[in-house]
């Protein structure tokens, strides 16, 4: 029987088998095949006696030949073993890792008593293996050894530079900063400071110390630009947009405008014979007065090649993700599909096509990204990604999906000391909780995301959890609650308190100002958002229009009603509107329970079913009890054998009529165009495009058996299912 005690065991056996144990400790998972593929068959025998004692199992999968008995055993058995017994041990992996100079060039670090040139230089050389093989952080962590190796403090601060590049995107603000910190005390070349100053701002712009994280960013792009340093002052530019996107304040967009300017002037043009000192700029003082809503990153001669600088699209989507929508989008075209892209276009393409609602490709963008983060000692997230990524998903209607990729960015916030990360995310979800429901969910989010916080600091989660706790006043009935709440995503003026993340609430301040009574300020509210969003994205198209929708039926004249029709035409028009289903939902709620109340049942009931059956699949509860409710009020009833909704004329006529096999609004369809209309009249009618009318004929003309629109009114003649009257 084996002791009970592994390390006993472990001093019972042979000397050759103890070593063997030893070196197998040392090694990570990845070097074990090749280790023990290097052994001779007579070494392999000497892990026997270690296998009976039950301290190993061998042969298992060929990617874990070994198996331990417990993860503690070669944790305890390398920490007990002398520095000369583990110095032995990597060099004896060192020479079976030939083949992997990554993996060699580590277990020849570890086995170095102190600098080694030669060593430093394997580890540089390797670094970029690692990254293809295991991530950033593994690249980092070998530049880092590197740098600790070097002999020349020159050659070090320059590691430690390339090591802080690459934690960068293993996404750790301590770590990123520390070895800006280190490459700073070591440098004596004005740019290498330049970018060690880079790690702190970096770092900065993961906290709540926004004005911090801007001034020094923006100082750092504006003097590399002055020494003619194009790619650190791009580098800085993109956290300093990052920190103040957190922020929301007009002095920091306005700061960063300034700085992104001074940077374009000085690459777009030829450098002038002199560059001033920018020690003393005035480019880096806050505006003394507030500029608009939106400023634009550059304009005229001087605009960005946003084609060749990815950082330059994120910048100026950031910056102004409403005006930027078409210049933005036909950069994304233009670079083709994402996963195409290097690491540094994706994430800084990936945040520009989050900015103006291009959900899609944002989603394909950061989860390639992602992907090619592999298993790292971080585990391959980067927080910031993966936070974008869970709200495309969450956007896009991939809850579950979205409710994950927010627990990685927690996760490694939480682990990194990245607040502003963790704030959002528990913000984010929040939201979610709020849509499904779950209000004490909801609440217990906010509360832990708002924790220490100044609101007025750090508008994005300020926005971020008024419209989780509106939401779930929303949802739970609490008109009044969700009003108090709303409003305040609004500043004093009645201006979007964040220039991005308050236009996505602003149909939610209209629902519940209207709930509430407050007519006129529903329609200051509708006002505003036209203004500001209207020209935007298709999604902010359609809020805009669902807001000025829900305040043009809320009145009593003929014509408030007649411009209602027409925004929700406006609001469900785009085809593109099904990219953002909740949303959309909501829109096909609010109108079916209008033309319901105008006592127009039959044009209701599609809308209803299908807003029903999108918060169903959702899971957002509360909403889906709203349209039943609409559903049952517009003579609907539930069919629990087929799970979905019928009239009585559906019931009577099931099994019989060929209209039976046909969803809702694909009957509806089929019986307006029996009478003679047009695609486009038929569109005009249902609120739908005139190409979703005819994609909807070309599927349903096989089940009904026909080949032509003239045959549809012998098949609703046979069926007994003309249309009912209002």
């Amino acid at each position: 029987m084996a002791s009970s005690d592994p390390y006993a065991s472990i001093a019972a056996l042979p000397r050759a088998t103890r070593d063997l144990l030893l070196a197998a400790a040392a090694a990570a998972p990845e070097d074990l095949p090749l280790f023990l593929g290097s052994l001779p068959d007579d070494a392999l025998a000497d892990l026997e006696p270690a296998e009976d004692a039950g301290l190993v199992h061998l042969g298992g999968t060929e990617a874990q030949p070994l198996v331990w008995s417990s993860p503690e055993v070669p944790k305890g058995l390398y920490g007990a073993a002398r520095y000369s017994d583990r110095r032995r041990a990597h060099r004896r992996l060192a020479d079976a890792l030939a083949g992997r100079a990554d993996r060699q060039a580590w277990h020849l670090a570890a086995a170095s008593l102190g600098p080694n040139d030669d060593v430093a230089t394997a580890l540089e050389d390797g670094a970029e293996v690692a990254r293809v093989h295991s991530g950033w952080a593994a690249a980092a962590e070998m530049l880092e050894r590197a740098a600790e190796l070097s002999t020349q403090q020159r050659a070090a601060a320059r590691r430690y530079l390339l090591a802080m590049r690459a934690a960068i995107f293993a996404g750790d603000g301590p770590w990123v900063r520390r070895l800006g910190v280190r490459a700073g005390e070591l440098t004596d070349d004005p740019d290498d400071a330049l970018e060690a100053a880079l790690a702190s701002g970096w770092a900065l712009a993961r906290t709540d110390r926004h004005g911090e994280a801007v001034a020094m960013l923006t100082a750092v792009a504006v003097r590399a630009a002055g020494t003619g340093n194009s790619r650190l002052a791009w580098s800085a530019l993109s956290p300093a947009a990052v920190a103040a996107f957190y922020s929301g304040a007009v002095a920091h967009r306005e700061q960063l405008t300034r700085a992104l300017d001074v940077v374009v002037r000085r690459f777009s043009r030829p450098p002038p014979d002199a560059v001033a000192s920018t020690d003393d700029s005035p480019l880096l003082k806050p505006a003394a007065t507030a500029p608009p809503a939106f400023v634009t990153a550059a304009g005229g001669e001087n605009a960005p090649d946003l084609s060749d600088l990815p950082q330059a699209a994120w910048l100026t989507a950031s910056l102004d993700p409403v005006g930027s929508v078409k210049q933005i989008e036909a950069v994304l075209t233009a670079k083709g599909h994402p996963t195409g892209l290097d690491q540094v276009t994706l994430n800084q393409l990936g945040g520009a096509a989050w900015a103006i609602d291009q959900t899609q490709y944002a989603v394909t963008a950061l989860r390639t990204f992602l992907d090619r983060q592999e298993d790292t000692a971080l585990g391959g997230v980067n927080a910031l990604v993966s936070n974008t990524l869970g709200t495309v998903l969450r956007d896009s209607g991939a809850w579950d999906a979205a409710a994950a990729a927010y627990g990685d960015a927690l996760r490694v916030a939480e682990g990194t000391g990245m607040e502003m990360i963790r704030r959002t995310a528990e913000a984010d979800l929040a939201i979610i909780a709020a849509m499904r429901g779950d209000a004490d969910q909801a609440h217990t989010l906010v509360a832990t995301s708002l924790s220490g916080l100044d609101l007025d600091t750090s508008r994005a989660v300020a926005v971020l959890t008024r419209r989780a706790l509106g939401l779930a006043a929303l949802a739970g009935g609490d008109h009044e609650r969700a009003h108090d709440v709303l409003r305040l995503i609004l500043d004093d003026t009645g201006q979007p308190l964040h220039p991005h993340l308050s236009l996505y609430g602003m149909v939610d301040l209209v629902t519940a100002s209207l709930r509430t009574g407050r007519h006129v300020a529903a329609q200051e509210a509708a006002a505003t958002f036209e203004q500001v969003a209207g020209h935007g994205s298709a999604r902010l198209q359609m809020l805009v229009a669902h807001a000025a929708a829900l305040v043009a039926t809320a009145g009593d004249e003929h014509t408030d009603q007649a411009q209602g029709e027409t925004h929700f035409a406006r609001a469900l028009a785009d085809s593109r509107s099904t990219t953002w289903p909740f949303e959309r939902a909501r829109v096909q709620l609010d109108l079916g329970a209008w033309l319901r109340r105008q006592r127009r049942v039959t044009e209701a009931r599609p809308h209803l079913v299908d807003a029903h059956n999108t918060f169903e699949r959702l899971g957002a509860a509360p909403f889906a009890r709203r349209a039943g409710a609409e559903l049952r009020a517009a003579g609907v009833r539930a069919d629990l054998a087929s799970g979905g909704w019928s009239t009585p004329r559906d019931s009577a006529s099931s099994g019989t009529g060929q209209l039976s096999v046909l969803t809702p609004q694909q009957r509806q369809i089929v019986l307006l165009a029996a009478e003679g209309l047009t695609n486009r009249e038929i569109a005009e009618r249902l609120y739908l495009s005139p190409r979703t009318v005819g994609m909807h004929l070309y599927r349903v003309f096989p089940l009904l058996g026909v080949t032509s629109r003239n045959q549809l009114r012998d098949v609703v003649d046979r069926s007994s299912a003309g249309p009912e009257q209002d």
